[in-house]
């Protein structure tokens, strides 16, 4: 993640890291739901002195919501 970090704003972009477990848990009360993420990026785009333009989800993933 750091490197990725690094190669973005070496390119001239302003990089916010976010972990997604605070995102559901500020969002969405701990349940993994596209719903935290679509209400973090609402505010986002609604509070931050600058919008957010783009976004990369990274990371490993699970089919089981509960695991």
């Amino acid at each position: 993640m750091r490197a990725l970090k690094a190669q973005q704003e070496a390119e001239g972009y302003t990089v916010e890291v976010v972990d997604i477990e605070d995102v559901y848990d500020e969002y969405g009360y701990g349940e993994k739901t596209p719903y935290a993420l679509k209400a973090f990026l609402r505010e986002a785009n609604k509070d931050w002195k600058r919008k957010p333009k783009y976004l990369v989800l990274t990371g490993d993933a699970s089919f089981d919501p509960r695991n």
